[in-house]
Parts: C-alpha cells; sequence; structure tokens
C-alpha cells in the first residue's frame, strides 16, 4: 500500500511537471491590475508553501534518552509531505463595495506525514489540521481603512510602493486520529521510563490563530512580515485538549514569518516559440511566433516560534554530555525555505528548507531534532506577481520556424 502510494505521487508529480505554459500576453496580468487583484495575490503569496521532500535527513539535536524504535525510522526518511488546502467559501467580488471585497472565508485542510525508512516503509500518524479561516485587509496605503464605497477599485502600477496590512484567523482542530494513549515504556511494567509513543500515541488539541501581515509591493517584488498568537485548547469541552499534554505542549504561541516573493527574473536561455510544424508542444499567439527569455522566481521564507505557557509537565527525550536527561523546555524552534519556481513548470517549484527546534509532526513534539530538506513545491494555485507583465518577456519575432533551443 505504501510502495502504491509513492508511485501515485510521482505520477501525479509528472502530469504536474510536464508541458511549457508559455506566456499568454492578454492574460489579466498583463496590464496594470487593480486594487482587489493585489490583495488576492498577497494573500495566496503569504499561504504555507506544499512540499515534497525527497528522502529528507532528520538528526536528533542531542542523544535521544529513549532511542527510536526499528518500526519509528532512523536519520534518512522515504519523503515528506505537507500540504495546505484552502477552499473558499464566501469571497467579496471586485463589485462588491470596499468594504466585501477586503474579505474572504474559507474552509481549510492541512494533512502532513512521513514516509519511514523501516522495513514495512510505515507512514507516520498524520497531523491532520481542518477548520475554517478568514483573510481580510485592514488597511492598504491607496484607500486606507474600508468604508462603504461602491466606486471602482484603483489601478496600481509597477511604479508605485503599496503597503497592505491583512488580517488572518483560523479556527482549527489539529490530531493524529489515533486512539487514546500517549506514552510508550521501553520497560513495562517500570512506568518511570517514558516517552511520546511516535507510532501510535494520541494526540489531539484545538487553537485559535490571529495574525497581523504587513507587506510591501513594489517593482513586482512582494515582501511580508507576519506576527502571529495561537491559543490552544479545549472547545467548550465538546472537542477535549488531551489530559497528558496539559502543560507539556503547550497553549500559548508566537509566531513571526518573514516571507519574499522577488519579479520574475531573465533566465540566461532564449526559448523560440514555433508555429507548430514538427513540434506539437510550441506555441504561437495571433499567428506569430514569439522570442521570449524563460523566467523564474525566488521565494523565501523564514519563520520563528516561542512558547510562552506553562510547560511545567514538559520532558525532551534527550540527554546531555554527561547522560543525564535535559530539563529545558525548548520553547523556540525556527527555520527558513528557498524556493526556485521556474515560470514555465506551471504549479511546481524547488525548494530546500532548514529547521531546528522541536519535531513540528504531532505526537513527536518531545523529540528535540534538525532537519534539511529538499524536493518540490506544489502550488495548485501559483502566485504571480498582479503588477508583472508577460510581454515583458518577449524580446522578438521569429521570422521563420526553425527548430526548438532547448
Amino acid at each position: 500500500m505504501n510502495r502504491l502510494l509513492v508511485i501515485l505521487l510521482s505520477i501525479c508529480t509528472f502530469h504536474l511537471t510536464k508541458g511549457q505554459g508559455y506566456p499568454n500576453l492578454d492574460r489579466v496580468t498583463s496590464g496594470n491590475p487593480r486594487l482587489y487583484e493585489v490583495i488576492q495575490q498577497s494573500w495566496i503569496a503569504n499561504e504555507h508553501p506544499n512540499r515534497l521532500a525527497l528522502s529528507p535527513v532528520i538528526f536528533p539535536l542531542f542523544t535521544r534518552h529513549i532511542p527510536l524504535r526499528p518500526s519509528e525510522g532512523s536519520w534518512l526518511q522515504v519523503f515528506e509531505a505537507d500540504i495546505h488546502l484552502r477552499y473558499t467559501i464566501a469571497m467579496g467580488r471586485e463589485s462588491s463595495n470596499d468594504l466585501y471585497r477586503r474579505g474572504k472565508f474559507t474552509f481549510d485542510y492541512s494533512p502532513n506525514f512521513r514516509m519511514l525508512s523501516s522495513e514495512s516503509l510505515p507512514l507516520t500518524p498524520m497531523n491532520n489540521k481542518v477548520g475554517f479561516g478568514l483573510n481580510f485587509n485592514i488597511w492598504n496605503s491607496i484607500l486606507g481603512f474600508p468604508t462603504n464605497s461602491e466606486e471602482p477599485e484603483p489601478i496600481v502600477k509597477p511604479s508605485e510602493s503599496l503597503h497592505l496590512v491583512d488580517l488572518l484567523v483560523q479556527a482549527h482542530h489539529y490530531s493524529n486520529g489515533q486512539a487514546p494513549g500517549i506514552y510508550y515504556y521501553p520497560n513495562e511494567p517500570d512506568l518511570t521510563q517514558k516517552r511520546n509513543d511516535y507510532l501510535g500515541g494520541d494526540f489531539s488539541t484545538n487553537y485559535l490563530y490571529a495574525e497581523f501581515t504587513f507587506g510591501q509591493l513594489y517593482n513586482h517584488t512582494l515582501k511580508q512580515l507576519s506576527l502571529g498568537i495561537r491559543l490552544d485548547g479545549a472547545v467548550f469541552g465538546l472537542i477535549p485538549f488531551s489530559e497528558e499534554q496539559e502543560y507539556s505542549y503547550g497553549k500559548v504561541r508566537l509566531r513571526m514569518t518573514y516571507c519574499t516573493k522577488s519579479a520574475p527574473k531573465k533566465r540566461i536561455f532564449r526559448k523560440l516559440l514555433l508555429d507548430g510544424k514538427g513540434c506539437p508542444d510550441s506555441w504561437k499567439q495571433d499567428g506569430v511566433s514569439y522570442l521570449f527569455y524563460k523566467t523564474f522566481c525566488i521565494n523565501t521564507r523564514f519563520w520563528a516560534e516561542l512558547i510562552t505557557s506553562n510547560l511545567d509537565n514538559y520532558q525532551a527525550n534527550a540527554l546531555d554530555r554527561d547522560g543525564v536527561p535535559i530539563t529545558a523546555k525548548y520553547r523556540l524552534s525556527a527555520g527558513g525555505m528557498l524556493e526556485l519556481a521556474p515560470s514555465n513548470h506551471r504549479s511546481v517549484g524547488y525548494f530546500a528548507m532548514l529547521y531546528a527546534g522541536r519535531d513540528y509532526l504531532n505526537v513527536r513534539y518531545d523529540d528535540i531534532i534538525w532537519t534539511f530538506q529538499a524536493g518540490l513545491t506544489i502550488t495548485f494555485n501559483k502566485y504571480v506577481p498582479a503588477t508583472w507583465q508577460s510581454k515583458e518577456t518577449v524580446y522578438g519575432i521569429a521570422n521563420e520556424p526553425t527548430s526548438k533551443d532547448r
């Protein structure tokens, strides 16, 4: 079953990467966009990238107090998938008044799991985050704060520096779907030695997350700084917070994220677009074959998270150099990601990521790790700078079709 999953992921990846996706000179982004479109694109830019890491390496920062069992993997995994999906339920239209067109209400689902390098290639218990989200533009440097105005949205010019202040609110349930019971006891019936059970331990929480994002769009480049707070706990006693996680997992988190989306950059290779003779995947528009530059975007993302609540019951699965259990609470975690997104690769990009801190995979939060990962980003709603004119990549017209310069 696990091998079948790998094959299906490979087929899906091949389907997404094949084809060219040449620029259409008449697309919406070929002219100066309205503010409505720029705001929508800024929300997309700030979303977590979907990633498929191939053979990620995950090392403990310290010697583990209770080592991994053979079925719990090793330092080298087969792959890790982290997916963030947001389905729009309601959204203001460009024809709505200024207040309504600044908002979007979504249904969110985010699975995250690894395939371990054990003999049977087991999957870890999956992160399942499900709930609702709200995006809202509080302020922008063109119109200011929201009003009831029904005037058409103003045009945003690439030469203008646009500043945005956005709000994101999410209410999610987060669990791994395991039966009650969180601990692994290596020396039963001795219950004094324990750690979290990484294959069968139960994990369940609910959280409310609020985030303010300060963004700037200038010359097709978008920079965003986000400051957020997350509050975990039960929901009126109906959806519980695991008892074993009290004063251990943490109920208050502060989060900072800084991300940049570059303007499409010209690659050093030129692409000749043919009229289709002898080349089935060639492209031309309005009977004209164009010469254009291939382009790509460089995207960066850095984040840090700090737990500020009571952690009296937290015990890291780690030993110091003298073999004594470490009592530090490891409140801080941080990471960074670099993504290269070729414009003609449709939904696929390429990333490298480095992270250190608590393992972010649900019940593994007592494992202190660092990880390096590289692989593919798969973005179903790909970010393109709203002010970017795709015709900027064209540098000439081909008089006679020739063979493709690959």
